[in-house]
């Protein structure tokens, strides 16, 4: 099988990596149920989820994000469909299920995550943009939906082919060292040179019964058939501790492996053990979106020449310009996994700043969101603010983006400040103003003659000060 490998480098070292420009990758998620609308009352998966689905695909945007920022890669959430239909609800191979998508069940400009009850962990094909998952992987398990991502993205198991009995020449030798004559690493298992060699956690013991049949003289079907009695994760325990002594690859070679490599994403590690991606793999991600041998990545990156503005849009929600303020509409949300810093700025902006115009601001920080933060209505954009994001900051992009500064919300209360010697001292008389009086549009018209300081109060809050010297 060719994945294009001529075109791969097999680097794996950070200054191939900062070669790389940032990429920003579009997703797209798609809830699968009956015609009906509804879920197979007989599937043990058959319920809405608890906090709404967007919550749900929002939460792999964030794991994704966290995850893998550091390497370059960026995704962006593009937002959530239900698709009510029969023939995708139920259980399909994946070449049949994406044989079945029409033109408007799919984003061409986008990986779609198709979120199924009636299917186990997840499936995608290597560098194209679908993945089809299981609602308890989706739900629970993001290291599953990164599993997926990374094989869109051009990764392999991490494990390839490491049953060379079956798959001869494509057997991972154990060396790392270029110079030895069976170092064949860039080129068979994984093809990335960072990651060991390594069994199928999971199914080891599956291919220990069924080679042991195969030497005692079944057949192949009679082998799967005496196989299929395996004990999943037999050599793997659930402190993510590998047991077997004298384990050997396919060159019966001993495996030469660590930590890192049981807790890599891409391994059939148990899901509680999986964290990790290594420099060559990232890499290899990078390479994949540019080869895109099979012209299913260039559309689902968001243009460069745009920048990072797509980061600095509101998934939902929009901005207040004027008239009455409606809290449900005009709240812009921002999608979580990053870290925020809303930074007081100052500026004509009742609309946001263009991306990259030049404005002023302060260091003073209105409000900050951890890239970890689960309330997500908490993740919006206050009003006298631009917005930081830590993550692309890292990468020279040090300048606050999109100033909101609008004044044209009705204050909702305020105090007039006299100064009766008609300087500026402390002897004042300080006037509180309710909602009515401090947008009665005569409330400067009333005043009599002195020095005053107006503060209007805002629901979010601002406070607007003003000096007048009234002088008929």
């Amino acid at each position: 099988m060719n994945f294009c490998d001529v075109d791969f480098t097999a680097a794996y070292d950070q200054a191939t990596l900062d070669q790389f420009d940032p990429v920003i990758i579009n997703v797209y998620f798609w809830e699968l149920r009956q015609d009906n609308g509804g879920f197979d009352a007989n599937d043990p998966n058959a319920s809405d989820y608890p906090q709404g689905f967007e919550k749900e695909a929002l939460d792999v945007i964030a794991a994704l994000n966290m995850k893998l920022n550091e390497y370059r890669l960026f995704f962006k959430y593009k937002g959530v469909s239900e698709i009510h239909d029969d023939s995708l609800y139920v259980e399909n191979s994946f070449t049949d299920f994406n044989g079945l998508l029409t033109a408007n069940q799919t984003n061409d400009n986008a990986i779609n995550f198709y979120v199924s009850p009636s299917i186990n962990g997840g499936v995608a094909s290597i560098m194209e943009n679908n993945i089809l998952i299981s609602r308890g992987s989706f739900r629970w398990n993001s290291s599953i939906s990164i599993h997926e991502v990374g094989h869109c993205l051009g990764l392999l198991h991490t494990f390839q082919y490491y049953t060379g009995h079956l798959y001869g020449e494509d057997c991972e030798a154990i060396t790392r060292l270029d110079t030895d004559v069976e170092f064949n690493a860039d080129e068979a298992g994984d093809r990335v040179v960072d990651t060991n060699a390594i069994p199928n956690f999971r199914r080891e013991h599956y291919w220990e019964l069924y080679f042991e049949a195969i030497d005692d003289g079944l057949t192949h079907e009679q082998a799967v058939i005496y196989a299929e009695g395996y004990t999943p994760y037999q050599y793997l325990n659930e402190n993510c501790e590998y047991t077997k002594i004298k384990s050997k690859n396919c060159h019966d070679d001993l495996y030469i492996f660590n930590e890192d490599d049981i807790a890599n994403i891409m391994s059939y590690s148990r899901t509680t053990c999986t964290s990790e991606i290594t420099l060559g793999q990232a890499i290899r991600m990078h390479e994949a979106l540019e080869i895109d041998c099979r012209g299913k990545l260039q559309n689902t990156i968001a243009p460069p020449e745009d920048g990072f503005m797509t980061l600095y849009e509101p998934y939902k929600g929009e901005y207040f310009y004027a008239g009455p303020f409606i809290p449900e509409q005009h709240t812009p949300l921002f999608q979580p996994g990053f870290t925020y810093e809303f930074i007081q700025c100052s500026g004509t902006y009742p609309e946001p700043a263009d991306y990259n115009e030049t404005f002023s601001y302060t260091s003073q920080i209105v409000k900050t969101v951890a890239a970890t933060e689960t309330d997500y209505s908490t993740i919006f954009h206050p009003n006298h603010s631009a917005i930081k994001i830590a993550e692309i900051d890292i990468l020279g992009n040090s300048q606050p983006q999109m100033c909101y500064n609008n004044w044209n919300r009705a204050p909702v209360g305020g105090k007039i400040t006299q100064f009766n010697d008609g300087v500026f001292n402390t002897n004042v008389t300080i006037t509180t103003q309710d909602s009515l009086q401090i947008n009665d549009p005569n409330l400067i018209q009333n005043l009599e003659n002195g020095l005053y300081k107006i503060d209007k109060n805002y629901e979010d809050g601002a406070i607007d000060e003003v000096v007048i010297l009234k002088d008929n």
